[in-house]
């Protein structure tokens, strides 16, 4: 007759805690022209990296999309040196970016 023996071994298990889920950063606040060609914005500890948006204001006004200029900015300012067509006028628009994705661009005409 065979014998057999057994061995427990203790089992691990890792519960997930429910938590608050992670969001991309908010609307980026104090988007200005320093001068004549740079754009500066407030920084948010959320975003890792800002991307820069640009529009002809007919064009956003008639639902037309705003086109990125700019990505993976990691500093509050960047060059924006286009002069708008004759007759038009531009908006820019920053918004932050993190590894849980965009965040908006802002509701209000003060961008935020």
């Amino acid at each position: 007759m065979s014998r057999t023996s057994s061995i427990v071994l203790p089992l691990l298990v890792s519960v997930a805690t429910a938590g608050a889920l992670a969001a991309p950063p908010g609307e980026i606040s104090g988007v200005t022209f320093t001068d004549a060609t740079t754009l500066a914005w407030s920084a948010d500890p959320a975003a890792d990296d800002y991307n820069i948006y640009r529009g002809t204001i007919a064009a956003i006004a008639r639902g037309g999309e705003l086109r990125c200029v700019a990505d993976e900015i990691v500093a509050t300012s960047a060059d924006a040196p286009q002069l708008p067509p004759p007759g038009s006028a531009l908006a820019w628009l920053v918004s932050g970016e993190s590894a849980d994705g965009e965040g908006p661009l802002g509701t209000a005409t003060s961008g935020a």
